[in-house]
């Protein structure tokens, strides 16, 4: 809701609008007619009733200053987008619907009118009014971008993902862009609705659409592996997974625990050291590679070489509380009291603050797990560490 002061001085600009408007457009007064004198009446009480916090009286005012004379529906429009934004959705659907039904109504207003009569329709929840309402926006104006992008989110809202998919194609002619990315993430989530519904082969199919749009799209390889691995697929899935490492080295880590589940089933565990070594090999900076890599020297009891993965991702990223508990971790098994001191204070610094292990670069958006569409902003492949 807005604050009653600051509603107050939106509702004197709508005033200040409706006035010079009036001025633009009343003769002298001494050759004005009855209803353009009624006009200025209203103009002035209009201002009298929201100086006076009586909004609901200016409210009708400029109802009637509408009915008038259609120079004003402008400010009108202005008036239901302001009631919209203060949580009045209901007087801003009735202000919209009035203006609709008029006749003779100039095709830009009448534009305008349909496309804020959908926002209030979205913002009240009923999104097939929203959806007809923004179809309507289209239908009187092809190029209307704001109208095919916000029907594209409530397509996205209701997983209605085919057709998301087609309004996307549609954004991208009329702005001339080509985001493959967003295209290949909503064939992805077509092709996860055909896994679930069956058939199979069908998703598979979708999966590979995704991919063969954008090559980068992580989210297909990941579910297009693990359709295989459900269907026992072992080395079918693994090279799929390590397309990934092959392609986009910096999401490897999200197919470890996956290739460690194929090649256990497979008896082949012992080759994770090897793709772990390789994947750093390729990408140097890689983290939570180096984590992993780490974790296995553990594992084999080859202390010095974990150690020696940890500090590298202390190097890479000093603030990677995992390293730090890793390494205190060996530290203690070595005894070496010094250097744990040392290290618990480095982990306790790192509490102080604020550590996040992903956050959406649109809106800021704060996950401890990779997301491939940001639950705030709705952008797709946002996500970074």
């Amino acid at each position: 809701m807005i604050h009653p002061q600051i509603e107050t001085i939106l509702l004197i600009g709508i005033g200040f609008l409706a006035g010079a408007a009036l001025v633009r457009i009343l003769p002298r007064k001494d050759h004005v007619s009855k209803n353009q004198q009624e006009g200025r009446t209203g103009f002035y009480k209009s201002l009298n009733y929201i100086l006076s916090n009586e909004h609901d009286k200016a409210i009708e005012e400029f109802t009637h200053m509408v009915e008038l004379d259609s120079e004003t529906v402008e400010v009108y429009l202005a008036l239901g987008s302001l009631f919209r934004s203060k949580g009045e959705v209901g007087r801003a659907i009735r202000i919209h619907q009035s203006i609709i039904v008029r006749p003779s109504l100039d095709k830009r207003i009448k534009v305008q009118a349909y496309f804020d009569l959908a926002l209030d329709y979205q913002k009240a929840g009923l999104f097939d009014n929203a959806i007809e309402t923004f179809r309507a926006v289209i239908q009187l104006d092809p190029h209307h971008f704001q109208a095919h992008q916000r029907l594209e989110k409530i397509y996205e809202e209701e997983k209605s993902w085919d057709k998301a998919f087609e309004i996307q194609k549609k954004i991208q002619k009329l702005t001339n862009t080509k985001d493959t990315m967003v295209l290949a993430h909503l064939e992805t989530e077509k092709a996860k609705r055909l896994q679930e519904q069956g058939p199979i082969d069908d998703a598979i199919q979708g999966y590979r659409r995704a991919i063969q749009i954008d090559r980068r799209c992580v989210d297909a390889y990941l579910h297009l592996g693990d359709l295989f691995h459900d269907q026992g697929k072992y080395q079918k899935a693994i090279g799929i997974w390590e397309e990934v490492s092959e392609l986009i080295p910096e999401y490897a880590f999200l197919t470890y625990k996956r290739l460690e589940n194929a090649y256990y089933e497979l008896g082949r565990y012992e080759e994770m050291g090897e793709i772990y070594k390789r994947n750093v090999t390729r990408n140097s900076k890689d983290v939570q590679s180096r984590l992993v890599l780490g974790d296995h020297y553990i594992r084999k009891g080859e202390l010095n070489d974990a150690a020696q993965e940890y500090q590298d991702v202390i190097r890479i990223s000093p603030n990677c509380i995992e390293a730090h508990r890793r390494m205190a971790e060996i530290l203690v098994s070595q005894g070496k009291m010094d250097e744990l001191k040392r290290e618990l204070e480095m982990v306790m610094t790192i509490f102080s603050t604020k550590y996040l292990f992903y956050h959406c670069s649109g809106c800021g958006f704060e996950s401890k797990n990779i997301l491939w569409h940001c639950p705030q902003c709705k952008s797709w492949d946002t996500f970074v560490h």
